[in-house]
């Protein structure tokens, strides 16, 4: 401590400390430990405010790092994604660009991904996500500008100066992130465009500018609803609407001056990749091939693997079986119950590695397996649904499979009762059923011939990070036919058909093109090998070639930019190579999955974990360390308690309060406006006549049809929506139909009612007859 303030040596020693794991409140009593152990005279103690302060200023130094970074690049990959906890959805998004090494400058420049911010959102909403990567994009741009390392190195970082260096986005296959891809292209053409505009009218002659600009102060009056009006309005509505009106003729000056540009420029200008992570694509290529392989034994009329039904289903089910009499509840139950290897190592993973450690075996299943088979080491973490789970639980289980039969049988034996529990027992059910370990062979298989080698060469020197997903086209492209291969051929996997299994290998997908000989586990394959040998697997061959068939379709699917004629397969290699995009989304869900364990075991909030994270993975002390001056770290200070006093915490909370508020009403209004309207279509259904007289019919407008639809509605429930027939002849033929349908069944009633009479009264004579 110098002077009352503690030196930028010993903030950076707690920051250092608070990434290692200390907790701020004992990070003062670290460094005092370390003091007395060094025989050093420390003045002061690191208090946890401090400790706080200290580590928000690591974070906002990330913050300038991350604008430092791409002012020096052409060429910037964005990524985001995003999850809930305790109700809120939270947003992570990184940045992937050239950065140098701030320890070694000498060495090149290489691909860093950089956390950008990690925050909550008001929905899940692709809208959302991308007005939160605006504000991030503009929280940066204003921090800067007012920065003294951004005047010394001449940064300007604006969110329209960001967009120009935009090329490319990495996201999972969800929904709302192609929408929000789709969002951010739109976003950025328009704040080009935009740009582009205000430059065109700068350099407008004096006289023709003024012309524009009395048009804008028109516009902006009328929409007022006159001049007196537009005085009357105050300065800050008249400001946005002076923006919005600027905004507007600057966009149409920028679209003209865009279609003038060479095709080079406007391709140079436009260009944007987008690249799905590898492994959803993996992950939904299994999800594919469960499914259609669960279509097999309909189909052939085979006996499927048991029925995993959970205590109360397995209870209604039973009752129904027992009484010999289905119910509405049995058949639910039975809709509801799953069977197959998918399910059995879903159960597996709850009893073997529950994520609650006081549920399921957890040691005893450890410690079991170390003795018996000399692996110490966990069931995989299905609870957290990790990549390759249940195809590496498939793997485990049938490597192992006698050896968890007696697992079971001795958790089972060691309980005073000697019985299972219901999880317990379809565990156990499971591990006997050759149908389901049929099912989870194939899934081992499956991780044994591609999934297994994809991840691995997907990672290439470790990470995500190391290759581009921008040139993995031809490699995707391998994987396609080496499902197509096996497809067709899947008896050389089990060493029959005109391949081997080593000829299968040369044409594997393996690492970055080398080629890798054996399997991912030899043992597990040879157990394959062996069951199949001896016919204990007779189904496995047409199970298999399912599954790849399925898989196939899901690759054909998730490796859409790939497709010939896309924005990756027409783009040249330069382009591609002046984009990196990670293959994988690695960095936003661990960073999600981060954010979540610590926010349940600390009381920091989502503001101090984002700017943690930042300095943390962003290695801020690296380039605080080799650029920052005095200078800097007295701003770093000052703009810190600016922060702490904008109370940006509570307005954080306040917002999403006002958000949820804001939703309530707009649905009250939606739910009232829905009721409106059902009220008076029951009115205008109450009024109508129904009409049974053809002729009358055919002389209707679509609307006098529709009409009468929505009163056959209330007669007949597949009456077609209203939706679904929108010119006149569909409509007549939909009333007639009803209409045809209504007198049939009124002759039918009266025919039937007729016969009741007669038969009544013969009865009747037949008793008179008896009295007598």
């Amino acid at each position: 401590m110098e002077k009352g303030v503690y030196t930028t040596g010993t903030r950076a020693l707690v920051r250092e400390l608070r990434s290692c794991g200390c907790s701020r409140a004992n990070i003062g009593r670290a460094i005092a430990a370390c003091g007395r152990a060094a025989q050093l005279t420390l003045v002061g103690n690191v208090s946890r405010r401090t400790a706080t302060r200290s580590i928000k200023e690591g974070g906002i130094a990330a913050k300038v790092q991350i604008g430092y970074e791409v002012s020096r690049v052409h060429a910037v990959s964005g990524s985001g994604d995003s999850t809930s906890h305790k109700s809120v959805d939270y947003g992570a998004e990184h940045i992937t660009l050239l950065a140098p090494n701030y320890k070694d400058p000498s060495q090149p420049d290489i691909p860093k991904t950089r956390v950008l911010d990690i925050s909550s959102n008001p929905g899940h909403r692709a809208e959302h996500q991308r007005d939160k990567f605006e504000q991030h994009i503009g929280e940066i741009g204003s921090l800067l500008a007012n920065c003294p390392f951004a005047k010394r190195y001449g940064i300007v970082f604006t969110v329209t100066s960001f967009l120009k260096v935009l090329k490319g986005w990495n996201s999972d296959h969800a929904p709302d992130q192609k929408k929000l891809v789709r969002l951010v292209i739109g976003w950025k053409g328009t704040a080009l465009r935009i740009e582009m505009g205000y430059d065109e009218l700068i350099e407008l002659d004096t006289g023709e500018a003024q012309k524009l600009l009395d048009n804008v102060r028109d516009v902006c009056e009328v929409s007022a609803g006159g001049k007196e009006k537009w005085k009357a309005l105050p300065d800050e509505e008249r400001n946005t609407i002076r923006k919005a009106s600027m905004d507007a003729l600057a966009l149409r000056l920028g679209e003209e001056r865009y279609q003038a540009l060479s095709s080079e420029d406007k391709r140079d200008m436009d260009l944007f990749f987008w690249a799905g992570c590898s492994m959803h694509k993996e992950l939904n290529s299994v999800v594919g091939g469960a499914a259609e392989m669960s279509k097999h034994w309909d189909e052939f009329d085979l006996t499927p693997p048991v029925l995993l039904a959970n205590k109360d289903n397995d209870a209604a089910i039973e009752f129904a079986r027992a009484s010999g009499e289905s119910s509405e509840a049995s058949r639910r139950a039975e809709k509801e119950s799953k069977r197959g290897a998918g399910k059995f190592i879903q159960l597996a993973g709850s009893y073997f590695r529950n994520k609650d450690d006081k549920k399921g075996a957890h040691d005893d299943h450890r410690d079991f397996f170390y003795v018996h088979v000399g692996e110490n080491t966990q069931f995989p973490d299905i609870a957290n649904s990790r990549y390759h789970t249940i195809c590496l639980g498939c793997v485990r289980v049938f490597k192992f499979l006698d050896q968890y039969r007696l697992f079971m049988a001795q958790q089972r034996d060691r309980k005073g009762a000697a019985n299972f529990s219901h999880m317990e027992q379809n565990v156990n059910k499971s591990l006997y059923d050759t149908p389901t370990i049929e099912e989870a062979v194939c899934y081992g298989m499956y991780y044994m011939l591609i999934t297994g080698s994809y991840a691995i060469a997907m990672r290439g020197g470790g990470t995500s990070n190391a290759l581009n997903m921008l040139e993995q086209g031809p490699f995707h492209e391998n994987v396609l036919n080496h499902v197509r291969r096996l497809i067709t051929n899947p008896l050389c996997i089990f060493g029959y058909g005109t391949e081997s299994s080593d000829e299968l290998f040369e044409s594997s997908v393996f690492l970055a093109g080398e080629k890798v000989h054996g399997w991912l586990d030899v043992d597990f394959v040879d157990a394959v090998l062996a069951k199949h040998r001896l016919g204990d697997l007779p189904n496995l061959i047409p199970l298999l070639t399912r599954f790849l068939i399925g898989t196939l379709q899901k690759w054909i699917e998730f490796t859409e930019e790939f497709r010939p004629g896309g924005a990756i397969a027409t783009a040249t290699a330069a382009e591609r190579q002046s984009v990196h995009i990670p293959t994988a989304n690695d960095a936003n869900e661990g960073l999600l999955g981060c954010m979540r364990r610590t926010l349940r075991a600390s009381s920091v909030t989502i503001g101090q974990f984002c700017l943690q994270a930042m300095y943390t993975y962003n290695g801020t002390q690296d380039f605080m360390d080799a650029l920052f001056t005095e200078e800097d770290h007295r701003w770093l200070l000052k703009t810190c308690r600016e922060i702490d006093r904008s109370g940006e915490e509570k307005r954080r909370r306040e917002g999403l309060v006002e958000y949820g508020r804001m939703k309530a009403v707009e649905h009250r209004k939606k739910l009232a406006a829905r009721a409106d309207a059902m009220a008076e279509k029951a009115r205008i259904v109450k009024e109508t006549e129904l009409c049974l007289d053809r002729t009358e019919v055919d002389k209707m407008t679509k609307d006098q049809l529709q009409k009468q639809i929505n009163v056959w509605r209330t007669i007949f429930d597949d009456v077609a929506k209203a939706g679904a027939i929108k010119n006149r002849p569909e409509r007549l033929c939909e009333v007639v139909r009803c209409m045809e349908r209504y007198l049939d069944d009124m002759d039918t009633a009266a025919t039937g009612s007729g016969e009741k009479d007669t038969n009544n009264g013969s009865l009747d004579d037949d008793m008179d007859a008896d009295d007598e």
